[in-house]
């Protein structure tokens, strides 16, 4: 099993137990370790959106953007070799996603807008798949196989034009979850060993 895998699957069950445990009442230090907890789980969800939005190989480490751009240009002659898609063809592909205006816009529209894209991208390949002539002149095995490299093509684009500002966004959650982290653990500890040395037991 991946690390991350392991870590966001304790960064969900920990924080359930220690719910469960506290009953929602806490008080006192232990309530700033309890509300670090909930910050740190709550951005660990945002920071794994994040994560999923840097392309990556096989082996999970980040592409470059020359790699990212030459693999943009292997989809684009596939889908010029394979289905005879022109140059404006490939532009309507790449207009699919709404990255073009993002960059611009402020930090909680864009995750918002980024989030939201997915919906959209389908109700628009919905539509280009009804006007695309070159659909008519293809088996349906060969449709899907033309849209699943449309797909690709438009999502690789997406992410190539919001990257600089995905690892921005990526770099400014790190300032905020790691804190937090060491907080909620140094309280955590500190309320453990009062706990046992004013005589608290186990139950079992």
């Amino acid at each position: 099993m991946h690390w991350l895998d392991i870590h966001i699957y304790l960064g969900i069950f920990g924080p359930s137990l220690i719910v469960l445990h506290s009953t929602f009442k806490v008080n006192g230090l232990v309530a700033v370790s309890f509300y670090s907890m909930v910050a740190v789980a709550l951005s660990g969800i945002l920071g794994r959106y994040l994560y999923l939005q840097i392309p990556r190989n096989i082996q999970g480490h980040e592409l470059s953007l020359n790699k990212l751009n030459d693999l943009d240009q292997k989809l684009t002659q596939l889908l010029k070799q394979r289905f005879a898609f022109t140059d404006p063809m490939i532009r309507q592909v790449e207009h699919l996603t709404a990255s073009s205006h993002l960059e611009s816009k402020s930090t909680l529209v864009f995750l918002f807008t980024l989030s939201t894209d997915g919906r959209k991208r389908r109700r628009a390949f919905n539509k280009f798949r009804r006007e695309n002539p070159v659909v008519h002149k293809l088996a349906k095995h060969q449709v899907r196989a033309m849209l699943s490299l449309a797909r690709q093509k438009a999502v690789l684009h997406q992410r190539i034009q919001v990257l600089n500002r995905v690892n921005q966004i990526f770099h400014y959650w790190h300032v905020i979850h790691k804190p937090f982290a060491f907080i909620m653990i140094i309280i955590m500890f500190v309320h453990i060993t009062v706990a046992v040395m004013f005589g608290y037991k186990w139950v079992f």
